[in-house]
């Protein structure tokens, strides 16, 4: 079985990152010492921990006893952040005789960058849904090298609204510094829900959701953070029951 430590400090480091918490809080909440969490979660010593560690660790972070346990058992090249492989450029009318960058040109290494980030974008997006069991979205957009940062556009749809608003509300309460508007556009564009927000403090992350089936309701109108927690709280009603 692969001993996969540097993606068990990753999750625990990001982990840490969501729940605001210190190295020394979960200390205290595990029983482990925070040598042994800064240890873990930088790296620096090649030393087997006992499956009781992992099991405090992962306790103390709100996740089940043997999430870490899990993720040290993942194969150490699907979670290394180890540049990715250059991505070819998709062009199948160019001259297969022309002369492509070597790697290590500033071409190649552009497009490794970008492949890399796209991952991490991935990755990142993929461990929050799993930690929290959320739906998977409807759609999803990675951008990268964006303006004015790179983010992830997630856009969330239910056959029933209540549902939408449900999940809308979950992922606002899962986001660091979440901030949510509503905005009720012209007839043509509906009712507009959207919340920005960090998966961590390194990954932006956009929501939409479209209440049209509300639109005479909210037609040209805008509210604000609280506003819109407060109306999504209503329309979750349904799904709760």
């Amino acid at each position: 079985m692969p001993d996969n430590w540097q993606a068990v400090g990753q999750a625990m480091s990001q982990r840490r990152e969501q729940l605001r918490l210190k190295q020394h809080h979960v200390a205290k909440r595990s029983g482990v010492s925070q040598a042994i969490i800064r240890e873990l979660e930088y790296n620096t010593v090649e030393r087997r921990r006992s499956y009781r560690t992992l099991e405090a660790l992962s306790t103390a972070l709100e996740w089940p006893a043997g999430h870490l346990t899990a993720i040290r058992a993942t194969s150490p090249t699907s979670t290394s952040r180890t540049p990715a492989a250059p991505i070819s450029p998709l062009q199948p009318d160019t001259d297969p005789n022309a002369r492509h960058p070597s790697p290590g040109t500033p071409a190649s290494t552009s497009r490794t960058l970008i492949g890399e980030a796209i991952t991490n974008l991935a990755n990142t997006l993929d461990t929050h849904l799993t930690t929290y069991s959320l739906p998977a979205p409807s759609h999803v957009e990675l951008s990268v090298r964006a303006k004015p940062s790179d983010h992830i556009t997630l856009t969330i749809e239910s056959d029933n609204f209540s549902i939408t608003a449900a999940t809308m509300l979950h992922w606002a309460n899962t986001l660091l510094i979440p901030q949510a508007r509503l905005t009720g556009k012209p007839p043509a564009k509906g009712v507009e829900v959207q919340i920005l927000g960090k998966l961590t403090n390194q990954v932006n992350i956009i929501l939409i959701a479209h209440a049209n089936a509300c639109i005479e309701e909210l037609r040209n109108r805008s509210l604000s953070h609280e506003q819109t927690v407060i109306w999504l709280h209503m329309q979750a009603v349904g799904a709760l029951r």
